[in-house]
């Protein structure tokens, strides 16, 4: 089997387009990869290319493997599930979604607020690790550029949101609505919580998990309440798997 055709699977089997498969591998190179280098590659033109080492740390595969090897098309499994919980579109696995529609690779984050700053300062721990369907985006009215991934800890969500879960959050969407699950800090920790407005200007934070009590923002502490925003997204394996 030709670099071209096996190029093609391993990125189709990620489901990337061209463009950002070009994007991954321009930040593993650390320099331009455009998404016509992928192309000429993948049409055959590019035999040996250069950068063949950064496009293969990209897509998973050893170079090597790339040239020489004989990959195989994933088959579709028909019985991925998908839900809805409120506004979270729920997938049975990161990488569950249908093969043919776009996505974006996002990073994975830490938050926490800085009282020296007053800021929400974020710490990144991984790079482009995973894949978001673009239709997500356009559903929720949300821009890639607001978006961050964070992992759930806890079960206080179950059955919504599950220990090892991973949630897109959207951190232009800091006004509290009613019902809206939301990544909060509050008194140095970090919550993934239903928010409702309580008469008088309390802010309830709500676990769906009825042995998690709900916890009351008062009035006179709101200075150590920030929402990061509101979940979008989740993903992660079904409970009992």
């Amino acid at each position: 089997m030709t670099l071209a055709k096996n190029l093609r699977l391993a990125r189709e089997a990620l489901g990337l387009s061209q463009a950002q498969l070009a994007a991954a591998a321009s930040d593993i190179a650390r320099k331009p990869i455009s998404q016509q280098y992928i192309n000429s590659i993948e049409q055959g033109k590019s035999k040996r290319p250069r950068e063949l080492d950064a496009i293969s740390l990209a897509v998973d595969v050893p170079s090597p493997t790339l040239i020489f090897g004989d990959l195989e098309a994933p088959e579709p499994d028909p019985d991925t599930p998908m839900s809805a919980v409120g506004k979270v579109v729920a997938y049975d696995s990161a990488t569950a979604a249908p093969d043919d529609f776009e996505r974006l690779l996002l990073d994975r984050y830490n938050a926490r607020f800085s009282e020296e700053s007053r800021k929400i300062e974020w710490e990144l721990r991984e790079r482009k690790v995973f894949p978001l369907d673009v239709a997500v985006l356009e559903r929720t009215n949300s821009s890639a550029a607001d978006c961050k991934l964070f992992d759930v800890r806890g079960r206080s969500m179950e059955p919504v949101l599950f220990h090892g879960d991973v949630v897109v959050v959207d951190c232009s969407k800091t006004t509290i609505l009613d019902g809206g699950v939301y990544a909060v800090l509050f008194e140095g920790e970090s919550l993934i919580k239903q928010l409702f407005k309580e008469p008088g200007g309390d802010i309830r934070l709500h676990s769906q998990n009825a042995s998690y009590p709900d916890r009351v923002v008062p009035v006179d502490r709101a200075q150590r309440f920030h929402v990061v925003g509101q979940v979008i997204y989740r993903a992660g394996t079904m409970p009992g798997i």
